[in-house]
């Protein structure tokens, strides 16, 4: 299951409540570039480098540190695709 930008906007609450219970190991981010823009730049094209973003979204949900929350998504990623 992959999380992108949507989860910033405050009117997602079905999503945070979706992002809340994904296994963790079956967490996967990304941006949606160039679209779904980070809620606090809605309007702006959407770029790779708001990842971090989308992490720290998803860390707050779930109660987590970002730092492991990036880890662990990235770990996810590179199982996913073979990397």
């Amino acid at each position: 299951m992959s999380v992108g930008g949507v989860v910033t906007y405050p009117a997602a609450v079905q999503v945070r409540e979706a992002v809340a219970r994904i296994p963790e190991a079956l967490l996967l981010v990304e941006t949606d570039s160039p679209y779904m823009t980070p809620h606090t730049d809605r309007g702006k094209r959407n770029e790779p480098a708001n990842l971090p973003r989308v992490v720290e979204a998803v860390a707050a949900v779930r109660g987590a540190d970002p730092d492991r929350a990036a880890s662990r998504t990235a770990e996810n990623a590179r199982r996913c695709f073979g990397l």
